[in-house]
């Protein structure tokens, strides 16, 4: 503070205050690195809080599908394929406490919008084991669960 200040009050009378020949100056800050192209940055936990570990995802079983992608956070639009019955909409929410209670697990719970019907509870797991349908072989069995409608079983890719 002192040497400022005395820097001031004598900068006229000395013709500027500059640091004499070979002093270093101030450090730079380090330039910031930009990930090498084409690689994907990785996500530690403390970026996991409020999104979804499944940004999307596609199951399949007999006589149905369903196809989910992720709109915000822990939020997941789904469209749901059942043969002789159409096709619906629904919302699922990632559900972190259900999914911890079992490893491997994923679990999604949210509404089933009808047309022409209630909306219903559903509910969609997705566990990490080998499965096997007319597609071939995938690495995620699916459960969906729909109020009232039965349970649906098959298999699932999914996006992490």
């Amino acid at each position: 503070m002192r040497l400022l200040l005395a820097c001031l009050w004598l900068a006229p009378l000395l013709g500027g205050c500059t640091p004499p020949a070979g002093t270093p100056g101030p450090a730079l800050a380090p330039d910031v690195q930009a990930p090498p192209p084409g690689s994907r940055p990785k996500l530690g936990a403390e970026h996991a809080v409020g999104t979804t570990p499944v940004p999307a995802f596609r199951a399949v079983g007999d006589g149905w599908r369903l196809q989910a992608e992720g709109t915000e956070g822990m939020r997941l639009s789904a469209r749901l394929q059942r043969a002789g019955r159409g096709q619906h909409n629904a919302t699922l929410v990632y559900d972190p406490k259900r999914a911890a209670a079992a490893p491997r697990t994923h679990v999604l719970a949210g509404t089933l919008y009808g047309d022409g019907e209630a909306d219903r509870a559903i509910t969609v797991t997705l566990v990490r084991e080998p499965c096997r349908n007319t597609e071939g072989e995938q690495a995620w069995r699916a459960e969906v669960a729909i109020a009232g409608g039965g349970r649906l079983v098959g298999c699932a890719d999914v996006a992490t």
